[in-house]
């Protein structure tokens, strides 16, 4: 995988490879901070479209303790939690995008964990004219809350420091961050 002069991969260099050694026919791009559960699976089964992109918000969840996902009960668990405790994300926050292999090609070389290239996903699609579906509605997709201290210099080297800058300088301008709001199908 390609990255930049930090170390960080590249959007583009993951799609690529990704749609040139898949196997299936459709593929999902998930962050590492993301637990999904057994909905998601029968979500995408749900979509008998040729060419889409779907998306959705996640539920923000503080989570102290190790999930044991051997348990029989590790689902209904987390789902209480979220009901007392999550918060859902703004719909410009994007986690996850499922769509079938050769939906995007040409992706400008975004860097993965700044801000922008999530965003530029949905432009992508709309302006191909795939459908973009909204998934909330039917799916519980759990962020598990975390700071920034992978990155040296934490929240503002992340959302504010030169790789962010990269991006959003990709990205092309505010009329290119596409949001959920701009999703054209709910599923």
């Amino acid at each position: 995988i390609a990255r930049s002069k930090w170390g960080t991969p590249l959007i583009s260099s993951l799609f690529e490879e990704a749609q040139k050694i898949a196997i299936n026919t459709i593929l999902c791009y998930v962050n590492a901070d993301i637990i999904l559960m057994s909905d998601f699976l029968d979500a995408v089964q749900r979509i008998r479209k040729r060419a889409f992109l779907l998306v959705g918000r996640r539920w923000n969840l503080k989570i102290d303790e190790l999930v044991n996902f051997d348990a029989a009960d590790w689902e209904s668990g987390l789902r209480a939690k979220v009901i007392d405790h999550g918060v859902l994300e703004k719909p410009d926050g994007l986690d996850y995008f499922v769509f079938p292999k050769g939906t995007f090609s040409n992706i400008p070389p975004f860097l993965v964990g700044r801000p922008g290239w999530d965003n530029w996903m949905i432009y992508r699609a709309r302006y191909l004219g795939i459908p973009v579906i909204d998934a909330t509605p039917s799916l519980t997709v759990i962020h598990q809350i975390h700071d920034d201290s992978h990155h040296p210099q934490g929240k503002e080297g992340v959302w504010e420091g030169p790789e962010a800058e990269i991006n959003l300088k990709l990205l092309g301008g505010n009329q290119y961050a596409f949001t959920l709001w701009d999703a054209n199908r709910i599923l």
